[in-house]
């Protein structure tokens, strides 16, 4: 029995409204003025793959103002149900079909196998959150919700378009970092690493959690607290501002790192938006690199999704759009080295953290780091292709983007370079001041040029 028909099912009972104020305000406070879709995962058990390759889970997509008026049917399914923090433009979860950033979050979870958090162990939680860490350590949240077995927190953000997201995922990575410590203080909850990507999807306030049947409930509701990313870097993590300042010449060793992540986490959204324009605009006849295509969106799309189910998924819905695509077992098996490498990543930037390397003067990653020469070669990209590319380009064409950029960057809002509008100002100046009746002298004195230089000017003025 499908979604709609257990919700017209139960409609038909006319069973027992619940109250849904919490459910409300969680989904208000996240999709508030949002024309995007919201995703509801609903489950009747955790997260995995059948042996027919099929989640047991199922995904919905509505409007948040559509949701809001199924409140009472999805809450009455008395199962996990998950919805997404973040927007998409269509029907479908994906880092790909991402519209809206609307918030930065953790996930406090139990780390003590088959071990039931008490409601007291939780409030001693928020205690020790309240005393050490917010407004000190990180701001403070906009919701707090007990999952039932933790806590999760929200910081709402200004809706971010998805070009944002390499810039929000440093943010969102200092902030975990930040709370990763929290263990320490409270051995019984740890931040989840894996609860940091832009598609997560985190408990509804109002469900059931199954895995000890207890109910997500509404902590606390801060609507005042509505953030940009801008707010909070310059408050708690000022060493992330050396992303954005280019000219700084000496950085931190805490600034070089955030830099060199910044510009790997960008390079990899680029990459994985270059695969896909690449299969489109070929159409889907990519015969031949069907494979590597695929591995290479695999990889980097668990870079960033930092889930690998979730990454097959959408790496099996990439390959469909090949116009002769290869078989599941092909993809699933094939490109299995795509996580392999995935979890080297993870492994180095959780254990070791990425090391300086003073011979190349940069940071070094594990993982696969394919240079863009090579990946031109091996997916055969034509310089026609190339100019519809981000990063997948060539020298002759980046250093024809580089300069056209410059050229851009040195003229103002007039269409003027510095020394154009200078000159500019001047001659309207030497304008103003002579039709006030002054005399050439005058204005070369009050003007603080040469009497010749003024004479020039109406000069050129008279003569156009």
């Amino acid at each position: 029995m499908n979604l709609a028909e257990i919700l017209e099912f139960q409609e038909q009972l006319h069973f027992e409204q619940t109250d849904t104020t919490d459910t409300e305000n969680q989904i208000n406070t996240l999709h508030r003025e949002n024309d995007a879709y919201v995703t509801l995962c609903i489950a009747d058990k955790d997260r995995k793959y059948t042996k027919n390759n099929e989640h047991t889970w199922k995904q919905y997509h509505y409007k948040p103002f559509d949701l809001l008026m199924k409140l009472d049917n999805i809450k009455s399914l008395k199962t996990n149900t998950y919805i997404s923090v973040n927007s998409f433009y269509i029907a479908k979860r994906s880092l790909s079909t991402l519209r809206y950033i609307n918030a930065l979050y953790v996930d406090l979870d139990c780390c003590i196998e088959g071990y039931h958090i008490t409601e007291d162990e939780v409030n001693y939680a928020i205690t020790i959150l309240e005393q050490d860490y917010f407004n000190r350590r990180v701001p403070e949240p906009t919701l707090i919700v007990r999952s039932g077995r933790g806590l999760h927190l929200y910081w709402k953000i200004d809706h971010l378009p998805k070009q944002a997201l390499p810039y929000w995922t440093v943010v969102q990575n200092a902030i975990f970092e930040e709370l990763e410590d929290f263990n320490k203080d409270f051995n019984i909850l740890k931040a989840d690493k894996n609860a940091v990507d832009c598609a997560r999807v985190l408990r509804l306030v109002g469900t059931v959690n199954t895995k000890n049947n207890t109910i997500c409930t509404l902590e606390e509701l801060y609507e005042e607290n509505n953030y940009t990313l801008s707010e909070i870097v310059k408050e708690y993590f000022p060493h992330v501002n050396s992303i954005n300042n280019k000219e700084k010449k000496s950085r931190t060793k805490k600034e070089r790192k955030v830099r060199a992540l910044y510009n790997i986490y960008t390079l990899h959204y680029a990459r994985l938006q270059d695969i896909q324009t690449l299969q489109e605009l070929r159409s889907g006849e990519c015969d031949g690199m069907r494979e590597f295509m695929c591995f290479l969106f695999r990889y980097y799309s668990c870079l960033y999704n930092k889930d690998k189910e979730l990454s097959l998924e959408e790496t099996l819905e990439f390959n469909s759009k090949f116009t002769n695509p290869l078989t599941l077992e092909e993809v699933t098996n094939n490109t299995r080295s795509a996580e392999v490498a995935y979890d080297a990543w993870e492994q180095h930037m959780n254990l070791d953290s990425p090391k300086w390397d003073k011979d190349s003067k940069g940071y070094k990653f594990n993982g696969y780091n394919y240079k863009t020469s090579t990946l031109i070669d091996k997916l055969k990209i034509t310089k026609e292709e190339q100019h519809k590319l981000k990063t997948l380009i060539g020298k002759e064409l980046k250093l024809e983007r580089y300069n056209t950029k410059r050229k851009k960057d040195r003229r103002n809002e007039n269409g003027m370079t510095s020394r154009e509008q200078q000159k500019y100002d001047l001659i309207k100046k030497v304008k103003e001041l002579k039709n006030q009746g002054l005399k050439q002298k005058d204005i070369a004195e009050k003007l603080e040029i040469s009497k010749g230089r003024v004479s020039q000017i109406i000069k050129e003025l008279k003569d156009s």
